[in-house]
């Protein structure tokens, strides 16, 4: 089965940059809208990798809405 990366950000600039430099690693899948969040995360992801900030979550309540036992998860920000 081949690995599948959720990309999740908001700025379609910078979730097409993760989407082509993810691409060698697996099957990437880009989600823009806070609202979809639920229905994808019921599907198996080997990653999930997102901006900090997502609408109304952020930061430790949006890892806690990712986080999932054997699912890595990468958080980023733009901000300095």
């Amino acid at each position: 089965m081949p690995t599948r990366i959720l990309v999740i950000d908001s700025n379609p600039l910078t979730a097409e940059n993760l989407r082509f430099r993810l691409a060698a690693f697996g099957q990437v899948d880009l989600l823009a809208k806070e609202t979809e969040i639920t229905s994808k995360l019921d599907q198996a992801w080997y990653v999930v990798v997102s901006d900090w900030s997502l609408g109304a979550l952020v930061g430790p309540a949006l890892f806690a809405k990712l986080a999932a036992p054997g699912r890595a998860l990468f958080l980023y920000t733009e901000n300095a």
